[in-house]
Order: structure tokens, then C-alpha cells, then sequence
């Protein structure tokens, strides 16, 4: 098994204590492991959000930040972010930095996957034309917190601890 297939595992203080198969840390009961968030703004106030693909492992078709997904092991949390970023929106990640972190978990009830997660929350802005991955992304829409609190919008289980991470 490669390091690419792999998540972090972490204690109750966020420290790592080894890694897992991503599919078996998300197994039921979960195994809790480290996670990330990315939120873009732009210089409207607006937030970058995405409709994860239907298909995706867990709570596809549901709404969340810009990005998010797991470091590999022995990768940094602003490494991956970047990486991610990338991966799925087709952009660069322009000066990331760590603005927050919580804990969650969630089931999945159309898969029965479980997200045991200590969630670090990164803030960056991005550079270039966003080209998202349509076998990641199903939609990206900018919306500013009015606009985002008057849809009706299934949220992914992060993203509330997300938005209290950064404040709306």
C-alpha cells in the first residue's frame, strides 16, 4: 500500500500516533484522523464553495468549503492544502496559513462511511482560473454569507465547524 492511500492517525491532542488505509479509518466505528478545510475568499467577501461529486467516497453531492482532504503521512498540513487545491480546483494556493481546528464526526448514511476527524482549517486566496476536477467537484459557486444563509443547501457535516472557524 502506498503513502497516497494512506491518513494520519492523531490522539486526543491532535498528535500523530501512526497512519491507516483511508477506506479502514473511515469504516464504522471510524478511526479518528487528521483532516484539512480550505476556505477562499475573494476581495468581494465572497467564500469559494463546492458541491462534492455524487460519487465521492463520503457525503457526495453534499455542499462544503473550497476544498478539504487528508495530509499523507509525513506531509504538512500546508503542503497537502496546497497539493489539494490544486488537484481538485486547478489552481495554485496563494499564502495558506492555519486559522483554526475542531473535532467532528459524522455517518454517511447512503455509504455507511464514518468521518472520525480532527479538521485543521486552512485560509489562503487562490491564483488562476478555477478548473474543477469533475471527477472531484460537481459545482464551485462564490457566495457572499448572505447569499450562502439564503439558500437551502445540503451542507457536508463539516462545514459548520468550518464556518465557526471563521466566523460566519
Amino acid at each position: 500500500m502506498t503513502e497516497l492511500e494512506r491518513v494520519v492517525l492523531v490522539d486526543q491532542t491532535g498528535q500523530a500516533v501512526g497512519s491507516m488505509d483511508k477506506t479502514r479509518a473511515h469504516t464504522a466505528p471510524g478511526t479518528r484522523h487528521l483532516a484539512f478545510s480550505v476556505v477562499v475568499k475573494n476581495t468581494r467577501g465572497q467564500m469559494l464553495f463546492q458541491r462534492r461529486h455524487p460519487e465521492k467516497q463520503t457525503f457526495g453531492d453534499t455542499w462544503g468549503n473550497a476544498c478539504c482532504s487528508h495530509p499523507r503521512p509525513g506531509e504538512g498540513i500546508i503542503t497537502a492544502a496546497r497539493r489539494r487545491v490544486r488537484e481538485e480546483l486547478g489552481v495554485q494556493l496563494i499564502d495558506p496559513r492555519e486559522i483554526g481546528r475542531f473535532v467532528y464526526e459524522a455517518t454517511d448514511e447512503s455509504t455507511g462511511m464514518v468521518e472520525s476527524e480532527l479538521d485543521v482549517v486552512v485560509s489562503g486566496v487562490i491564483s488562476g482560473k478555477l478548473e474543477p476536477n469533475e471527477d472531484q467537484v460537481a459545482e464551485v459557486r462564490w457566495m457572499s454569507r448572505d447569499e450562502f444563509a439564503g439558500q437551502n443547501l445540503q451542507m457536508a457535516p463539516w462545514l459548520p465547524g468550518v464556518l465557526g472557524v471563521v466566523g460566519w
